[in-house]
C-alpha cells in the first residue's frame, strides 16, 4: 500500500494541473500562437530514451498528495532523492519526427523536428510548430543528456526573442516538490522596434501522477509545472505576457498533456485574461 509522504502547498495553480484532460474544457479563448509556445516549451518530442534509466517510479502524485510507493526504502519527508528524468524530457529527437497536438479549443498543432546537430557537449535541436499550414513558432533548444535542456531564443507569435546566452529551463536530475529557476534576458523586435527582454521563472518536478488523454493513459507521468513571465521593454512601452504551465511527460515519449493559464498585460494594466486551456498528444507521424 502506497505511503502518504508529503502534502504539497498547491495552491491554485498546481490544482488546475488536476483538470480532466479527456475531454474539451470550457473555455477555448488561447490564441493558438501561444498553444504552440506552450507546446515548444515543452522541449520534448519523442525520441529514444538513449540508454539512461531513472529507477522505480517511487512517488505517485493524487488529489494534491505526493505518496511514496512500496519498495522505496523510506524517502523520507525533508530530503527525497533526485531523479533521472532524462528519459522523460531530456533526449534527443531525431530529425524529421512528428508530434501532433491536439487543443481544447479545437485546434491542431504539429510539431516538427527540422534539424539536429552537435554542439558542445550535447546536441542542438531545431524545430517549429504548425497550425494550418502555417509555422507559428520556431526554436532552438540544446540537450545534454542526463544533465539539462537550454534554449537559445524563442518564438512569441512572430516575435523572436533573441537571448544573450543559453538559457536552462530544464535539469534532468530534479528532487520532487522543489523549485528550479528560469533566468534570461536578451532582445526582441516588435514592429521594427527593438525591445529589451527580460525572462523569469521557474519550474517544479511533482512525482509521477497518471493521466489518460484521448490519445492514450499514462500510468507513470512526470508531472511538471512552470510559471513563467516574459517581459518587454522600451523608454515608455512595456508589455508582459505570464503563462501559468502544468506538463504531464510520459516516459520515451515525451509531453503528452498540458494545462495552461495566461495573462496579457501592457503598461501594467491587465490587456486580457486568456483563461484556462488543454493540449493533448493525439498521435505521431
Amino acid at each position: 500500500m502506497a505511503r502518504r509522504i508529503s502534502v504539497l502547498g498547491l495552491g491554485q495553480r498546481q490544482r488546475r494541473a488536476e483538470g480532466r484532460l479527456s475531454g474539451v474544457s470550457g473555455r477555448n479563448t488561447l490564441p493558438h500562437w501561444l498553444a504552440a509556445v506552450l507546446v515548444g516549451l515543452a522541449l520534448a518530442l519523442p525520441a529514444h530514451a538513449g540508454g539512461f534509466g531513472s529507477g522505480p517510479a517511487c512517488l505517485r502524485f493524487e488529489n494534491g498528495v505526493l505518496y511514496e510507493l512500496p519498495g522505496c526504502g523510506g524517502l523520507g519527508l525533508k530530503r527525497p532523492p533526485k531523479f533521472n528524468l532524462t528519459p522523460y524530457l531530456g533526449f534527443v529527437p531525431e530529425v524529421g519526427q512528428v508530434a501532433v497536438y491536439e487543443t481544447s479549443w479545437g485546434e491542431v498543432i504539429r510539431s516538427e523536428v527540422l534539424d539536429v546537430v552537435p554542439w558542445k557537449k550535447g546536441f542542438r535541436v531545431s524545430g517549429q510548430s504548425v497550425v494550418d499550414g502555417e509555422a507559428v513558432m520556431r526554436g532552438d533548444r540544446v540537450v545534454i543528456q542526463g544533465r539539462k535542456t537550454l534554449t537559445l531564443g524563442m518564438d512569441l507569435g512572430g516575435i523572436p526573442i533573441d537571448l544573450k546566452r543559453p538559457m536552462t529551463v530544464r535539469r534532468h536530475w530534479a528532487r520532487p516538490n522543489r523549485r528550479n529557476r528560469i533566468r534570461g534576458n536578451g532582445s526582441a523586435e516588435l514592429d521594427g522596434i527593438r525591445m529589451k527582454a527580460r525572462v523569469k521563472g521557474s519550474w517544479t518536478f511533482w512525482g509521477f501522477d497518471p493521466v489518460e488523454t484521448p490519445g492514450g493513459s499514462y500510468e507513470d507521468a512526470a508531472l511538471v509545472s512552470q510559471s513563467l513571465t516574459v517581459k518587454l521593454k522600451r523608454g515608455d512601452t512595456s508589455a508582459r505576457l505570464v503563462v501559468e504551465t502544468a506538463y504531464w511527460y510520459a516516459r520515451g515519449i515525451g509531453m503528452v498533456a498540458a494545462t495552461e493559464q495566461a495573462t496579457i498585460r501592457m503598461g501594467g494594466a491587465l490587456l486580457e485574461d486568456l483563461g484556462r486551456t488543454e493540449t493533448w498528444r493525439i498521435k505521431d507521424q
